[in-house]
């Protein structure tokens, strides 16, 4: 009895140390796809386990990574040109064409590795006990949920380009009521990093737009949580105003700012600026563009000021329903 329980507790042991092996792959290659580095791909063993079927999905999405990149960087270079000929301009719009597509099919393809990331993760952290392998999981989860929300900027952007994003108008959308749920889903995340928040409306609370309601919370998430990422310490200040027949929410922060020279690129696709890119080094680089097609879609306005490591505040104007128009 006694062998037999010293066995159990050394293949207990293998087994622990063989999952730690497995995740520190894995962590290695999401943190540097987090990076934007998509250079290696990971070594599969050998010998087959319940990792190496993810594995080499792994390395099927570091290399459509790679390609995105590559195309992405093609269209730069071509977009930058002062001027081109007929056929440059044919090429880039070609080249557009082929990337947006290339990126729908790809991100859907994506995301089966990281679904079996996430539910691979899941069974681990329920079956283990072990704090260190807990703390491995929970890292291996947080970074598959970052890629994950790249993915869906991925397809998003696409779907915008090839005009298939799908907009689902409502008339009366009680705009301070969405703020307000977004800003108190929010208010545990940015306390917990030691931020103040402070949230005000003037007793504005019945604010109706014409509006997609899950466009424009996803527009709503992402200004909120680059304020939060790009913001180490001071506050978040967010504030809901009536101008004449429009609404005005204002979002600022105490964080990095952004440099002057990048105010004109700051809605492009795929931009980041160098600090940001310092601070916070993974990121896709679509989501203000993404916002800023939501908003426009709606009618609206967006705009911003900043001062470099002083702070940012956007601002998304909207225009109110009409009295008339609501009864």
């Amino acid at each position: 009895m006694i062998s037999t329980n010293k066995n159990d507790e050394n293949e207990e042991k293998e087994y622990k140390e063989h999952v730690k092996e497995r995740l520190d792959d894995i962590i290695l290659i999401l943190q540097k796809i987090a990076l934007g580095d998509f250079s290696e791909n990971i070594d599969i063993p050998q010998k087959e386990d319940e990792f190496t079927r993810l594995l080499i999905a792994l390395n099927f999405m570091i290399n459509d990574l790679k390609e995105i990149k590559k195309i992405s960087r093609e269209t730069v270079v071509m977009e930058t040109k002062v001027s081109m000929s007929s056929e440059q301009v044919a090429r880039l719009k070609e080249i557009n064409r082929l990337k947006s597509e290339f990126v729908s099919v790809t991100a859907h393809q994506l995301r089966t590795p990281l679904s079996g990331i996430k539910w691979a993760s899941e069974i681990i952290l329920e079956k283990t006990k072990e704090t260190e392998t807990k703390k491995w999981i929970e890292k291996v989860n947080e970074l598959n949920e970052g890629m994950i929300g790249i993915i869906n900027d991925l397809l998003n952007a696409a779907r915008i380009e090839e005009g298939r994003f799908g907009y689902k108008f409502e008339k009366w959308v009680n705009i301070s009521a969405i703020l307000e749920k977004i800003v108190e889903s929010y208010r545990i995340e940015i306390e917990g990093r030691g931020l103040s928040l402070d949230f005000s409306r003037d007793n504005l609370e019945d604010l109706y737009s014409r509006a997609d309601s899950a466009r424009l919370k996803i527009a709503l998430n992402n200004l909120i949580d680059n304020a939060i990422h790009y913001t180490e310490k001071g506050s978040i200040k967010i504030k809901l105003e009536k101008s004449d027949n429009s609404v005005i929410i204002k979002i600022q922060d105490t964080g990095i700012g952004i440099n002057e020279n990048n105010f004109d690129k700051l809605f492009s696709k795929f931009f980041r600026g160098e600090n940001a890119i310092s601070f916070r080094p993974s990121g896709s680089g679509i989501g203000l563009f993404i916002t800023k097609n939501i908003i426009e879609v709606h009618k609206g306005k967006i705009w911003f000021e900043s001062k470099l490591n002083q702070g940012t505040i956007f601002y998304i104007k909207l225009p109110l329903t009409k009295v008339e128009e609501k009864n």
